[in-house]
């Protein structure tokens, strides 16, 4: 159940789109939309939080400013409240709040290190790390999903970039959440500068340990990397630190709760993904659109302008809403609706122009591996508690996301007895007549087959999520058992002997499957299965 209230009615100079309350209490969609039909470049008057600035809320507007960095600077601060207070310290010399030159110098010296190819190891790691954190929340069955699940998995990513030692990351978390947001009210400056000025003394400390013994880390390159003839500054690399920290944990961490909760709230889409009717890559990118968990992007204007007929003077404060150019009907077809299927899908979650994010990859990558392991070993999520938003005019996500995790079919993998032709199958204490044998039967098979081949490896099998799909799956996923076993099963890499071995069995089972599914047969009794294996050319397994 969704805690935000809907919006009353206002006029639209007296809302204050800078109130972190405004965006933690109601849902805005509504108001986003009032705004790119009826002032899509709309003045906000000042405040006592500071002056008055322009909020440009449509998709078009948006790109326009994002693309023009001679006009519209980063360089004054992206972030409403920095631009508030006056602009951003580390204005010139962190990635995201340069442009022109030093921008460039400063991009092409983090490319490397954020490409594909470079990530390779990452990225490896992220797959088999999110499948350990999904498989151990299911274990548990209620979790906080925000805690317990997403804050984990970019940030092991991006410490592992930065070479931030395991002992130290809940402490890095702590500190993330607190910089730009508030889990618990309105963020008091205090907190969230004693939260900013933590992360700027770690970086600061751990560049001095890289400068003294570099290691292979995004750290070390900084302290080692010369742009434009010249080493970076440790201000340069701390302040580029901190924003590779902030960027690289705090948005995805929104956009994968925000997902969850967007696939228990549309059963029609989880089902999609599970069943594997919409391409995971496209699931992505829906999330993404979806979450918007980087509301704004702010710039000031450096020179007079006109954008879309409102006359913007040099030196205003110009923010472009994300999370509304996202939602643009002239855009997005049923841009309200959540679909997995969406393409195309131009969304702006990860910027655009010259600032677009550096981490997309990556994001985009971490983001696969959750859905994939939500999808493989999670059967139905449901809501367990209220969530909670933080408060923030930067970040859109909650901090808290109670969740009850039932898993995907989990059939014991022994004992496995067949009592007779017509007896039925029994596994552990359910029997399945002939008559009623149907998905899980035929898994059960599976399940049995593959412990007689490799017993020492299984106690229990946690069933690829197909395999407990409709029976006329059930030829395409037991020829895809020899494939990446270790992803279904959790087995390690087998020799090429049992690799062989699984082969023969392989062909049992789906000659099995098939007949039972079809009606012509009924399960076979031991003495029937032995006659199947000769006949395949397979030695009896044994247990």
């Amino acid at each position: 159940m969704d805690t935000r209230r809907a919006l009353p009615p206002q006029p639209l100079d007296q809302l204050d789109l800078a109130d972190p309350l405004l965006h933690a209490h109601h849902d805005l969609g509504p108001l986003w939309r009032r705004l790119r039909a009826e002032a899509p470049v709309h003045w906000q008057p000042e405040t006592a939080r500071g002056p008055g600035f322009w909020a440009v809320s449509g998709y078009a507007d948006v790109v326009s400013v994002l693309g023009d960095s001679e006009t519209f600077t980063s360089e004054r601060g992206n972030v409403l409240d920095t631009l508030l207070a006056g602009g951003d310290s580390a204005a010139g010399q962190m990635l995201a709040v340069t442009d022109g030159r030093p921008h460039q110098a400063l991009r092409s010296a983090l490319l490397k290190p954020f490409s594909p190819r470079s990530l390779d190891v990452v990225v490896d790691s992220v797959r088999r790390g999110t499948r350990a954190l999904v498989e151990e929340a299911v274990e548990r069955g209620e979790v906080d999903f925000a805690a317990d699940v997403a804050a984990h998995i970019p940030l092991a990513a991006i410490c592992d970039l930065l070479g931030v030692p395991a002992a130290e990351r809940q402490h890095i978390i702590d500190l993330t959440s607190g910089a730009l947001s508030s889990a618990d009210g309105a963020p008091t400056e205090e907190a969230t500068w004693a939260s900013r000025n933590g992360l700027l003394l770690y970086f600061s400390e751990l560049a001095a340990e890289r400068r003294a013994k570099p290691y292979d880390d995004v750290v070390s390159l900084l302290v080692t990397k010369e742009i434009d003839g010249r080493p970076l500054t440790h201000e340069e690399i701390v302040f580029n630190c901190y924003s590779i920290i902030m960027g690289g944990h705090e948005t995805t961490r929104f956009a994968m709760v925000g997902g969850l909760r967007a696939l228990m709230e549309h059963e029609d889409q989880w089902q999609a993904l599970k069943s594997g009717r919409v391409a995971t890559a496209s699931a992505v990118e829906e999330v993404l659109r979806w979450t918007t968990p980087a509301l704004h992007s702010g710039r000031t204007a450096t020179r007079d302008v006109l954008l879309d007929d409102r006359f913007v003077e040099a030196g205003d404060i110009v923010v472009t809403w994300l999370a509304s150019a996202n939602r643009d009907e002239r855009v997005f077809d049923r841009p309200d609706e959540f679909d997995l299927s969406r393409t195309p899908n131009k969304h702006l979650s990860f910027a655009h122009g010259s600032h677009f994010c550096l981490g997309a990859f990556l994001a985009r990558a971490e983001l696969t591996a959750l859905l994939e392991s939500a999808r493989d070993l999670v059967d139905k999520a449901e809501p367990a508690g209220p969530p909670r938003y933080v408060y923030s005019n930067f970040l859109s996500g909650m901090s808290a996301l109670p969740v009850s995790l039932t898993p995907s079919c989990r059939v014991l993998a022994g004992p496995v007895a067949w009592e007779g032709p017509t007896a039925g199958l029994t596994v552990g204490n359910m029997t399945h007549t002939p008559a009623a044998v149907g998905a899980e039967a035929v898994s059960a098979v599976v399940c049995g087959m593959v412990r007689l081949v490799a017993p020492r490896k299984l106690d229990q099998v946690e069933l690829d999520h197909r395999l407990v799909g409709d029976l006329g799956f059930h030829s395409l996923v037991l020829a895809e058992l020899g494939y990446n076993l270790e992803d279904l099963y959790g087995l390690r890499a087998l020799t090429p002997e049992e690799t062989m071995k699984l082969e023969r069995v392989k062909d049992v089972i789906e000659f099995v499957s098939t007949e039972v599914a079809s009606g012509r047969a009924q399960l076979p009794d031991e003495e029937e299965l032995s006659d199947l294996f000769a006949r395949y050319g397979a030695d009896a397994p044994t247990a």
